[in-house]
């Protein structure tokens, strides 16, 4: 009943012009988690300090990476790499940080949304206030990979302990991208958040604490099809230019309730 409730607490509507499809949108309430690892998860690094997390607004995630459709339906091109079938239900791929942020304030626009991301002498920032679509932060992607309000206990993956039943990888993708949602969900019904793609975050990426190196790239999570189990846990952290495009990369959205 309790996946149910998630689905019940969706908007009202999306816009008539609107490619989503309402269903496609979960719902994350708030809440505190353990972000990171144990000490005796095999392959720990250290940046993966197991330390409180409370993520304090409710938001609403793709229920799975980006498709081509939807990335054809909003910019009018597919930049897919060639490595992987040009096809409605495979993952986007081959886009960088910033093609993202446009393709997020294209699809805010057209649902009469108010965009997160605008640009200054700075640089890009994001407006988590607003109600557009948006990357998630690294603490809101983990948090939805290990269940968000309905994690009931630890899990080395997103919805399993066991990598084969929810995940496409190094041992069994024979080395190639899937289409979307072909492995079993998490508990709040978010599909490939291990595998398949890797998925950029907004977030800088931070070392660990005590740490004297300086930030480097941004913050993608989850692993992909060509990763080993280690690399697709929970808590790896691993990070890319935001200029970078390659076919292992892909990405969900999220947006935060008013």
């Amino acid at each position: 009943m309790k996946a149910l409730f998630v689905m019940l607490l969706l908007p009202a509507a999306l816009s008539a012009r609107s490619p989503l499809k309402q269903e496609d949108l979960v719902l994350v309430q708030s809440g505190t988690f353990k972000m990171g690892s144990p000490e005796d998860e095999g392959y720990r690094q250290d940046d993966e300090i197991l330390h409180q997390v409370e993520i304090t607004r409710d938001f609403y995630i793709y229920r799975t990476e980006i498709s081509q459709a939807l990335w054809k339906q909003v910019m009018g091109s597919n930049p897919s790499g060639s490595s992987m079938p040009r096809k409605d239900n495979y993952p986007v791929n081959n886009v960088n940080f910033f093609d993202i942020m446009e393709f997020c304030n294209k699809l805010s626009e057209i649902e009469g949304l108010t965009p997160a991301y605008n640009s200054s002498e700075d640089g890009f920032n994001c407006d988590f206030d607003a109600d557009g679509y948006r990357l998630p932060s690294e603490e809101e992607w983990e948090y939805a990979a290990r269940g968000g309000h309905l994690s009931q206990e630890y899990q080395i993956y997103s919805g399993s302990n066991r990598i084969d039943g929810i995940a496409w990888y190094m041992g069994n993708s024979g080395n190639v991208i899937h289409p979307i949602a072909q492995k079993a969900p998490n508990i709040l019904g978010l599909y490939d958040m291990t595998g398949n793609l890797w998925e950029w975050c907004w977030n800088v990426y931070q070392h660990y604490e005590g740490s004297s190196e300086e930030p480097t790239g941004i913050v993608i999570r989850g692993g992909s099809a060509g990763n080993m189990p280690y690399n697709c846990r929970n808590a790896f952290r691993n990070y890319v230019s935001g200029i970078q495009k390659d076919v292992s990369l892909g990405f969900r959205i999220v947006r935060t309730v008013p």
